[in-house]
């Protein structure tokens, strides 16, 4: 699965668990976040387990804009043929 695409889709996961629904999807790159909660911005880094090495790193030059960082790692798989 893309990795654009899973992160859209941690991103609806973790807005859904909070309650937060009503908030923009980035298909590529965002603001430093995914998800604002009473007030504290969530970056979620999400892949799947299928993955052999999965980049669920944070670059050392990156800036945390976030407050806190979500680690997901997700069972879901799309097959396409």
């Amino acid at each position: 699965m893309d990795a654009n695409l899973m992160g859209v889709i941690g991103g609806l996961a973790v807005q859904t668990g909070t309650g937060n629904i009503e908030q923009p999807i980035y298909l590529r790159g965002d603001r430093g976040y995914d998800v604002v909660s009473n007030g504290t911005t969530i970056d979620v880094k999400i892949t799947s387990t299928h993955m052999d090495l999965p980049d669920l790193l944070i670059p050392h030059d990156q800036e945390l804009v976030a407050d806190v960082v979500l680690i997901l790692q997700s069972g879901f798989s799309v097959e396409t043929s």
